[in-house]
């Protein structure tokens, strides 16, 4: 393959949808950093602490990804600096934020999140030493072992930190039933199942689960959210005049960029 062909066909395929989008960001930015809104570090960092209260796998290939995480980024910093130039000369008043969060309360509720710890273990010796461990508390009564500490120990695989369970290969009842069992099992709790047993004798036997964190469905204190409904309650208030996709539109047209 001609590295130039390869270059010719992604310029084809996606090189307008790219450039685009790199214009539009770069209006959007010089605009906000003009009307003196230019979104901020902690501004993106809320914004996808945000993301994550509410659907932590949404983040999942981004937190494994560096670049992924950069471009999410990005992304964010573009929305948060369109949002902001929407909603510039907006204001709310608290009662009608507490309204606005009264009637939208589901878009702000958080479902339940579990994380877990998980090793695989080849015997029941293996097992029972990886339950002890992942039991073990410390003065304070936090575990004692973490996941790169208890790696090290032979003859138990870790699976990792995990805050979603997805056992494809092994039969609906017991994904099910482990499943079912983790969302029960109160924080810092420790279980082991027993795996089927299949054709390879180094296939794994045991899991043993640590829950990490085991928080409930809910809506939270308006107090912990009034940022994020303040800023949907304004936004809501432009969706007559068009939204961001009106501010969008304008910003466009009055930068008038050419494509060369």
């Amino acid at each position: 393959v001609v590295l130039k062909d390869y270059r010719d066909m992604l310029d084809v395929q996606a090189g307008r949808q790219v450039l685009t989008k790199m214009v539009l960001r770069k209006i959007v930015l010089n605009a906000a950093q003009k009307a003196g809104v230019a979104p901020t570090k902690e501004e993106v960092d809320r914004r996808l602490a945000f993301i994550y209260r509410r659907n932590p796998q949404a983040l999942t290939a981004a937190n494994q990804d560096p670049v992924k995480m950069r471009l999410l980024r990005e992304d964010m910093e573009t929305d948060i600096a369109l949002e902001s130039l929407t909603i510039k000369d907006v204001k709310a008043s608290d009662a009608e934020i507490m309204a606005f969060f009264r009637k939208n309360a589901a878009a702000f509720t958080a479902p339940q999140q579990t994380q877990t710890m998980m090793a695989l273990t080849g015997n029941d010796v293996d097992a029972a030493t990886a339950q002890r461990l992942m039991s073990a508390k410390d003065a304070k009564g936090q575990p004692q072992m973490d996941a790169g500490t208890l790696a090290r120990q032979p003859r138990l695989k870790v699976v990792g930190v995990s805050a979603n369970l997805n056992f494809n290969a092994l039969p609906e009842a017991m994904r099910t039933d482990i499943q079912n069992r983790v969302a029960k099992q109160p924080t810092g709790s420790v279980f082991t199942v027993a795996l089927p047993k299949g054709s390879n004798p180094d296939d794994p036997r045991f899991l043993t689960i640590r829950i990490e964190r085991n928080a409930p469905a809910g809506v939270p204190n308006l107090a912990e959210v009034k940022a994020e409904v303040d800023r949907a309650c304004r936004l809501a208030k432009t969706q007559a005049e068009g939204g961001t996709i009106g501010t969008l539109v304008r910003l466009y047209r009055e930068a008038n960029p050419r494509f060369e």
